[in-house]
């Protein structure tokens, strides 16, 4: 995740994710993973326990919207851009595990070339400058200075 000046080490984490669907602790196919599987029933079981209703599963939780699974397979190149605060801020992506926490809206692109053309643009200060005469914040966009149709295309994690 890209900080004012400075990045910081990604979040560790296994998701039972096979290819097709992220594993529950009652799908059978979590059974040839022996220590997943019961870690994820445990997992599940907590979940019940502490969740604020029963509207949603875990897996529905962790793959709201199908925010997570849009991510697989993992682009070999992404560019991330923030969703909100007070400056938008971009990076490129090149790690094949990294998987795009939800406060960040990523788009893949084919070669280095575009990554580094778009997070010039938007990291660049024609944007920014954009962005503080803006005014008020869109509804579709935090960011005054990004167009609708870029903003829409990003995919949302």
């Amino acid at each position: 995740m890209a900080l004012v000046h400075r990045l910081r080490q990604p979040l560790r984490a296994v998701i039972p994710f096979d290819g097709t669907s992220i594993l529950s602790g009652v799908d059978d196919r979590i059974e040839y993973y022996p220590g997943l599987a019961a870690w994820r029933r445990s997992a599940e079981q907590v979940w019940i326990a502490n969740r604020s209703s029963g509207r949603l599963t875990l897996n529905e939780q962790i793959d709201y919207m199908n925010k997570l699974r849009n991510q697989f397979p993992i682009a070999p190149i992404r560019v991330v851009y923030t969703k909100a605060g007070n400056h938008l801020t971009s990076a490129i992506v090149t790690d094949e595990q990294a998987v795009i926490d939800h406060k960040l809206y990523w788009e893949a692109v084919a070669t280095m070339d575009e990554a580094f053309y778009l997070t010039t643009v938007l990291n660049g200060p024609l944007l920014i400058a954009n962005q503080v005469a803006g005014g008020p914040r869109s509804e579709i966009s935090h960011f005054p200075g990004l167009s609708h149709s870029f903003h829409r295309s990003g995919r949302e994690t």
